[in-house]
């Protein structure tokens, strides 16, 4: 186990579930954060079946449905409130993070 911090990484889905999909995989995909990365994705009304497929991520992934569109910094927002890491970071749905 990794003496890193635990990270908490908001992505916030606004009918792009593609990309957000390969944003998480993108996450997954870092070695050094295993256990200490929590992944929160904010799905910001989307009403075109991106909840229901970003859904079949949990437990790994915690997926926060928004009744209404927050806008980005809103979902940002509502995401950050349910973040339980000491580092919080905010990825855009269409970013890829590096491993290095």
């Amino acid at each position: 186990m990794s003496n890193s911090a635990r990270v908490s990484v908001v992505i916030v889905n606004y009918k792009g579930v593609e990309d957000t999909l390969e944003a998480i995989a993108g996450l997954m995909e870092l070695g050094e954060y295993p256990e200490q990365l929590e992944i929160i994705v904010v799905d910001n009304a989307s009403e075109d079946g991106s909840f229901e497929r970003l859904e079949s991520y949990q437990p790994r992934v915690l997926v926060v449905p928004s009744k209404k569109n927050l806008g980005f910094a809103g979902g940002c927002n509502l995401g950050a409130s349910h973040a339980s890491g000491e580092i919080l970071a905010f990825l855009n749905s269409d970013a890829r993070p590096e491993k290095n």
